[in-house]
């Protein structure tokens, strides 16, 4: 392998790195956001969303955690 190639690898690991820490960095902003449709679905008791809204943010808080541990 030539220098180059070692830097190319360089580059894509790099890449890739920053890639899950903005993907990290966009589900920690959309939890928050999570939480407050949420709370918007008790607001509105009758609406038959609200257990979806509950799934999406547990999983958004536990994927967010899976992908800072990673």
């Amino acid at each position: 392998m030539t220098r180059a190639d070692h830097l190319w690898i360089g580059v894509k690991f790099l890449g890739l790195w920053v890639l899950l820490l903005a993907v990290s960095s966009l589900f920690s902003v959309l939890e928050p956001l999570g939480q407050l449709i949420f709370v918007q679905g008790f607001a509105n008791p009758d609406s038959s969303t609200i257990d979806s809204f509950e799934e999406a943010r547990i999983s958004a808080h536990y994927v967010g955690f899976a992908l800072v541990d990673a």
